[in-house]
């Protein structure tokens, strides 16, 4: 990337899912860093090898760069450090346990001979402890799965270890294609799932492998980008919870991207590093320290922006610029879609500069999204309860909490406390179809 001089390079500057890579350090601001530190130093002091820091924010917050961005001289230097693409390696809206157990296995193996060796010979063990079971399995039980992704029967013949088995031995590499074949997923976890704390083993075998071959002399830490973007209800519970102590029974440091809506979880309790950017006080406890910091963070939020584009341009004015960041709600990939959506309709229409009325364009393709999915009744009351009070209603809310989380209708934020808003370009829209919903139930009352 370099830094743009016309709108047509800043279209491409501003692609909304891009995150930059150490790089492009000349184009990061830090707006994490003191948090990021944190992290580095439990990080460098806790003792457990076995350490797991939970990260969380809102989609779209920035944590895919921050991340990129942690390792630093000092953990370089005792340190492997290797990134776990979620998205590169798993369906986000598939996955289990065992497939991330499996897939690092995987990846920490590849390219090795030894390793390779240790890691099939081990997986062909572990299968084999089950063959006496598929052998005794009738027809009928073939179409039953242990998986959470259901059955299997008629993609194979015979019994699920005999098509494994098979992909084993003539496949260079078992699991290349592992995120695009749900029928090699299902026939893995009907395998392997009764046997996650082998599973758990064998991971943990390589990891001490990988070390003594490729480092001896330092530890490994793993970042999980991406396990953020599930959005499945079920899968986050089966994986952060019922299968947290799994999880954190890897043998290495890790830090661990997690769905936003884990934060007031009450099943979900360990210590979360918030990454957000608030651009407002918190109304619920508006002090001069909270309009401080959210002046602030709308000043980095700009030179974010700013950095795309080459000091000699003038792109955008100060006013557009501003709104966009106002009706961002702080979200960093909010915002760049706003500006995205902008350029592009300046760009069309040959324009040399961004106005008010081209951001407004972008807020309106922005709001499309994010309306697409406000059709109920029942979520028009929570993000209007939300919206007015930034507190959950007292009802349980908790599917649908994590719902418009996920998808960015509503906006948590951190002032010592977790806090709730609305996405700020939905706020007139929720605000009128309560009104309608408000007038429609009175008018029943009549």
């Amino acid at each position: 990337m370099k830094a743009a001089s016309d709108l047509l390079e800043l279209y491409k500057n501003l692609t909304p899912s891009r995150f930059l890579t150490k790089e492009e350090k000349e184009f990061y601001i830090g707006v994490y860093d003191e948090k990021i530190s944190l992290l580095r130093l439990d990080l460098l002091m806790q003792e457990s090898n076995k350490l797991t820091v939970y990260v969380s924010g809102q989609s779209g917050s920035g944590k895919t760069t921050a991340l990129h961005f942690l390792p630093d001289k000092k953990i370089d230097k005792r340190f492997v450090v290797i990134p776990i693409m979620g998205n590169e390696l798993f369906d986000l809206n598939d996955i289990e346990i065992v497939d991330i157990l499996l897939m690092l296995a995987n990846q920490l193996a590849e390219g090795t001979p030894e390793l390779e060796t240790l890691f099939r010979e081990d997986l062909e063990r572990i299968a084999k402890l089950y063959k006496g079971k598929y052998e005794e399995v009738s027809e009928v039980d073939k179409s039953e799965s242990t998986s959470k992704g259901g059955g299997i029967k008629g993609w194979f013949s015979g019994n699920p270890l005999g098509a494994f088995l098979n992909i084993l031995g003539v496949e260079a590499s078992a699991f290349a294609d592992y995120k695009l074949d749900r029928n090699k997923r299902l026939l893995v976890r009907e395998i392997f799932n009764p046997s996650i704390k082998e599973i758990l083993k064998l991971t943990n075998k390589v990891i001490q492998e990988y070390l003594l071959l490729k480092a001896p002399n330092k530890e490994l830490l793993l970042i999980f980008h991406e396990l953020n973007h599930i959005k499945r209800l079920e899968l986050i519970g089966e994986l952060f919870i019922a299968n947290r102590n799994t999880l954190e029974g890897i043998q290495a440091r890790k830090v661990v991207t997690i769905p936003v809506s884990l934060i007031p979880d009450p099943e979900f309790n360990p210590e979360v590093f918030f990454l957000g950017i608030k651009t407002r006080p918190n109304r619920l406890a508006p002090d001069e320290e909270s309009k401080k910091k959210a002046k602030q963070n709308c000043e980095a939020l700009k030179e974010i922006v700013k950095k795309r584009i080459a000091s000699s341009a003038n792109l955008i004015s100060e006013e557009a610029l501003q709104l966009a960041i106002e009706q961002s709600g702080g979200n960093i990939r909010q915002l760049m879609s706003i500006l995205f959506f902008a350029t592009r309709k300046a760009v069309v229409l040959e324009g040399e500069k961004l106005s008010i009325n081209d951001i407004e364009a972008g807020m309106a393709e922005m709001r499309r999204i994010l309306e697409r999915s406000m059709i109920t009744s029942s979520k028009i009351d929570l993000l209007n309860y939300v919206g007015t009070r930034n507190v959950l209603g007292g009802r349980d809310n908790k599917p649908l909490f994590r719902e418009c989380t996920l998808s960015n209708q509503i906006m948590i934020y951190e002032n010592n406390s977790i806090w709730y808003d609305l996405n700020p370009l939905i706020r007139d829209t929720v605000a009128l179809y309560a009104r309608q919903l408000a007038e429609d139930l009175a008018e029943k009352d009549k």
